[in-house]
Formats: C-alpha cells, sequence, structure tokens
C-alpha cells in the first residue's frame, strides 16, 4: 500500500508544500487561486464516479495548500514603526545565560492587559505590514494568524534573573530589524579544497524569521518594567517551577556535577546545565538523539505508566479511563520537558493511538504521523524550518521504510514492540508487555516433571539469551534505519558525522532506558531514606558509565569526520539517489537488472582481454 493513501500524509504534504511555495515564490498566490477556481467547474463536469472523486480530493488538497500559503505570507510580513514605541509582551520561557546578557523569548500582546505601569503607554496596536503583495481585503483574519514573537536581551542583573515563564514585560524600543544581516564569520578550516563549501556569511535576521521571531533588541534597564500582578500560561508557568524543583530533587539525592546535567538533561529536557565540553563528547559519540527527549522517551513513560496503572482492568470502562489518563499525563509530560517539535510529534501519534484502542479501531502508524505533522504545522507554520521537526519527522518515516527491509534481511518478526517506543505508537508496546506477547517469537520450554533444576536453568538461560540477541539486532536495525533517513540533513545542519553511531547505539540506548527508569523512580521515592540512597547509588553508576563509554567512544580512531559542508542541493542529491535505492530494492524486477549487469561486466571483461 502507498503512504499517500492516508488522508492525513496527504494534508501534510498540502500544508508543506503551500508553505514552501509561500516561502520561494510569493507572487503565486494569486495566479493559483485562480487556477484552483477553475478546477471547481471542470470537476462537476466529470461523469465518472472514480474521477470526480479524485478531482474532489485534489480540489480539497489545493484548498489546504492556499490557505497555507495565505496565512503564511500574511504570517511572514510583520513591520514594526520605525519610531520607538512601547509595546507589552508576556516571556515564552525563563531568559537562558549569554555571555553579556539574558536572552529570551516573548510573545507581543494586544493592549488588552489592565494597564502598564505609571509613566508608559501601551502602543495603539502594530502598523499595517508593508511591501506585501496581497490586498488588505485579503488578509486572513488575526485570529488565523500565528502569534508574533520577539527576541529580547536584557542586561546580567538581578532584575532580569527574577522574571520567570509567563511574566507581562511592558518596554519602549524600536523594533524595525537593520538593514544589513548579521553577518558570522566561517570557523577556520585546514581543509583547503573544501574552503569554497563553507558559508561565507549567516543571515542572522532570515533565520530569525524561519523560527518565527519576527524582531530582536537590547533593552537597557531603564526601557522596560516587569508587572508582577499580570501573569499569562498558568499551567507551563506551574510545570517550568515543578521541573526546577524536580531538579533539587536531583541535587538533594547526590546527583552533582556533570552527572546532574545528564540526568537533567535525559528525563526532564533540561539542558541547560550542560556544558559545551560535554555536548561536543556526545555529539562526537554520536548519542546527541539520546538526550534529546523524543518519541523514545515518551514510550518509556508510557510503559512505566501503564505499569503503574495496572489495577485498571476488567471492564471497557477501566480500559478507556486509563488510556485518557495516559494521555493527560503524556501531555503534562510534553509542557514539562518544554514541548519540543520530537516530543510533540510522539505525544500527538501516541494520542491517536490510544484514541483508537478507546473506539476500538485500528490505528495506522502513517495516518497518526500525518495527523502530528498538519497539528503542528496549522498551529505553527515555522515548525518546518526548525532543526528537531525534520529530524524527527525523517527519522520515523526512514523506519517505517526501510525497517521491514531490515527484520527480513536479519529474520526478525515484524510485530516489532521496539519499533512502536521509538515511532510513537507506544500503546502497542505498552499491550505487547502486558499481555506478555513482546518476544512471542521465542517459543518457551516445557517445563516437564522429569527435567532437572540444571537442565531448566540452562533453557531458561538459553531463552533470555536468545531474547538478549532478538533485542540488538533490532536495535542494529532500528538505529540503521533511522541514521539513512537523517545522516544527509544531520551534516548539513551539524557538519560532522559520527561514524560509530551503530556501536553507541547498540551500548548506550539499552544503558539510556535504564536510566530513565531509575530516575523516574528517584523522583518518585526520594523521601524513602533507604530506597532513595541505593537508586542514588545505581543511577550514579549508569550515569558514570554512560559518561566514560560516551568518552571511550570518542576517543576510537576516526571516531568523527568534521568540517562538513555540503549545500542544499547536494543534499537533494543524496535523498533522491536514497529513493532510487529503495525503489530499486523494492522492485520484483531486481534480480533481472542484477543478471542484467553482471552480464554486461563479464562482456566488457572478456572484450578488453
Amino acid at each position: 500500500m502507498s503512504i499517500f493513501t492516508y488522508p492525513f500524509v496527504r494534508l501534510a504534504l498540502a500544508l508543506m508544500a503551500g508553505q514552501c511555495l509561500a516561502e520561494f515564490c510569493p507572487q503565486s498566490l494569486g495566479i493559483l487561486f485562480v487556477l484552483w477556481l477553475a478546477f471547481l467547474p471542470i470537476r462537476l463536469l466529470m461523469r465518472r464516479k472514480c474521477l470526480w472523486l479524485n478531482a474532489s480530493m485534489y480540489w480539497v488538497l489545493g484548498l489546504f495548500a492556499l490557505l497555507q500559503m495565505w496565512r503564511f505570507s500574511a504570517a511572514q510580513a510583520y513591520e514594526f514603526p520605525d519610531e520607538e514605541c512601547c509595546y507589552a509582551a508576556v516571556l515564552l520561557a525563563s531568559p537562558k545565560e549569554k555571555p553579556r546578557s539574558r536572552q529570551c523569548q516573548a510573545r507581543l500582546l494586544l493592549p488588552e492587559c489592565q494597564g502598564p505601569p505609571k509613566g508608559m503607554t501601551l502602543p495603539k496596536g502594530l502598523s499595517l505590514p508593508k511591501g506585501l503583495s496581497l490586498p488588505k481585503w485579503l488578509m486572513p483574519p488575526k485570529w488565523l494568524l500565528p502569534q508574533c514573537k520577539i527576541q529580547l536581551y536584557l542586561p546580567k542583573d538581578e532584575r532580569s534573573a527574577s522574571l520567570q515563564m509567563g511574566d507581562v514585560l511592558y518596554f519602549r524600543a524600536n523594533l524595525s530589524p537593520e538593514e544589513n544581516a548579521f553577518t558570522v564569520e566561517a570557523l577556520p578550516d585546514s581543509l583547503v579544497a573544501g574552503h569554497w563549501r563553507r558559508p561565507a556569511d549567516f543571515d542572522y535576521q532570515a533565520f530569525l524569521r524561519k523560527q518565527g521571531i519576527m524582531a530582536s533588541v537590547f533593552l537597557p534597564n531603564e526601557h522596560w518594567e516587569s508587572d508582577s500582578l499580570q501573569t499569562r500560561m498558568p499551567l507551563r508557568r506551574t510545570l517550568q517551577q515543578w521541573r526546577a524543583r524536580l531538579v533539587t530533587r536531583y541535587e538533594t539525592a547526590g546527583i552533582t556535577g556533570d552527572a546532574l546535567s545528564l540526568i537533567s538533561a535525559l528525563t526532564l529536557g533540561q539542558q541547560e546545565l550542560m556544558q559545551d565540553e560535554q555536548r561536543e563528547t556526545f555529539a562526537a559519540a554520536g548519542v546527541s538523539h539520546i538526550l534529546a527527549v523524543s518519541g523514545m522517551h515518551v514510550g518509556i513513560v508510557s510503559q512505566l505508566l501503564t505499569l503503574l496503572l495496572f489495577w485498571l482492568r476488567g471492564p471497557r470502562c477501566f480500559q478507556v479511563l486509563k488510556y485518557l489518563l495516559l494521555i493527560v499525563i503524556l501531555w503534562l509530560y510534553a509542557f514539562l520537558t518544554g514541548f519540543s517539535p520530537s516530543v510533540l510529534r510522539a505525544v500527538l501519534m501516541f494520542t491517536v493511538s490510544a484514541m483508537a484502542l478507546c473506539l476500538r479501531r485500528k490505528s495506522y502508524t502513517w495516518n497518526s504521523l500525518g495527523f502530528a505533522a498538519v497539528v503542528m504545522l496549522w498551529s505553527w507554520p515555522w515548525y518546518l524550518y526548525q532543526v528537531g521537526f525534520q529530524l524527527s519527522f525523517l527519522a520515523v518515516m526512514s523506519i517505517l521504510l526501510l525497517q521491514n527491509y531490515f527484520q527480513q534481511a536479519f529474520s526478525l518478526s515484524r510485530s516489532s514492540s521496539l519499533q512502536a517506543m521509538m515511532t510513537g505508537e507506544a500503546m502497542m508496546t505498552v499491550e505487547a508487555l502486558m499481555s506478555g506477547e513482546a518476544f512471542s517469537s521465542e517459543p518457551p520450554f516445557e517445563k516437564s516433571g522429569t527435567a532437572t533444576m540444571a537442565l531448566r536453568l540452562r533453557l531458561a538461560l538459553w531463552r533470555y539469551l536468545r531474547q538478549a540477541v532478538h533485542y540488538m539486532k533490532e536495535l542494529f536495525c532500528l538505529s540503521l534505519a533511522a541514521q539513512i533517513g537523517t545522516a544527509p540533513l544531520s551534516v548539513y545542519y551539524f557538519h560532522q558525522f559520527s561514524n560509530y553511531f551503530w556501536l553507541s547505539n547498540l551500548l548506550m540506548v539499552p544503558l539510556s532506558v535504564l536510566m530513565t527508569y531509575l530516575g523516574v523512580f528517584l523522583l518518585i521515592f526520594a523521601d524513602l531514606a533507604v530506597l532513595s540512597h541505593a537508586l542514588s547509588f545505581l543511577l550514579n553508576v549508569s550515569l558514570k558509565a554512560f559518561m566514560r563509554l560516551s568518552a571511550w567512544i570518542e576517543s576510537l580512531p576516526l571516531s568523527l569526520d568534521n568540517h562538513l559542508y555540503p549545500k542544499w542541493f547536494e543534499v537533494g542529491l543524496l535523498y533522491l539517489m536514497l529513493f532510487a535505492l529503495f525503489r530499486l530494492f523494492r522492485s520484483k524486477k531486481l534480480h533481472y537488472y542484477i543478471d542484467y549487469l553482471s552480464l554486461r561486466s563479464a562482456r566488457i571483461i572478456f572484450v578488453t582481454k
């Protein structure tokens, strides 16, 4: 079955196509709108039912693409007054430490607050967008447009350190962007051959626009005030305070230093504590994706929650209640970890699979993946340009496309619980674990009365050894499939490639699963003295083993290829080549191609001799 038969996959592709057209060819909006309207009477003239249905489908997809073009073209046209004005904004995250200032992202508010401090007045409103090809009567309504984000830089003092997510700031500034783009010179490179590949400059303003940030400004102390009586986003603010308390809970349990930063990033998504040297070590070892909270962590948390909710069994109403509780808790976990694109994708896919189990329907992974993309792109179009969004979806797509062929090559079962956990369909993993069918291909040994205790022990050890080998083979296939799909794009963004990614995944992923379980249990039972000491000891040992293994993999010869600067069209050619190879191996005539090439090569060899 083709992936284009799933409806949400088509809608996701239509939204992406409309957004790309609005980005690279904004003048095509009017032409496509006329063509879309002209296609409507053509489909009405069709008599055959199948043609009419196909035409209706493409008409709806074109409608979604035009809507996305409309929204994105208007959202990119934010232009602020040239003079200095007063604004109100709400902080979307706590300030981040920078070498000379504190950086915080904020969202502009309309003049709907109770009132600014004395001496400051709110603006009457932003000026109308300038230089936009759309007429004013074609502008979408404000509720359809994404909200405007700005980036503020504050001095490093006690006032800026006390700010939290949800605080309302009143400030006076000129938010018009500079005419000249901010330029960052490329780092020194010893490779003379790759000199022409290095980016000569970096368009900082375009980068901010693709992140949804319409302006950035530095605010002196006398130009901003905070209002402690007005706060926004109470849920996210409360969850961020909980995250800080949970990090403190780790510290009181005896987890400090690099171990604290590692377990905080692994379980809570708190990567601000991690040092640059530690990040470089993990990147060279190829385990950076383990530290970013993603579908694997959502799957682990869902398994743990299902084990804790084992008492909700029996009638169907209890099963539905269990699934609804899992959905609510996982959404709270997504808020707690900072709502990264990979976590949002995994939680959306989990929600679709859980709702399908509640309604006794079958959930298709491709359809739930397309649903996650549609929801994310419609809520915030700039997700498409974020690295986490692109790598997360590419990894899942590559696993879904290639995993079946790797399973056949390594003689693995098609029902993969590990694949369900990695892709976000964690309900399948939960049901397999609860029913004891995670390794259904391994038949249990017969407990005959005549068998001795030594024979039973040997059979049990042999069975668990085969299960461990089965798990390692499946993990290797998953890591290889995900790496094939994400390697060109990760090299394009990060300019390096880890050659021992397969070894790091085989060693680090099981260890990270163990550390996640120990970290969650430590947070739950930190108040119990004896159990807390035992869990903190085991967690410290696991964290130190993780860091030593990462340093050992980094020290291996040829562990990292850096200074790689491919162009965007080279990345596109790599993906086209991978797609052609995939189609070739998927074709049923592959053996004919191999025979033809072997005959041609044999003829060339004999003729040359």
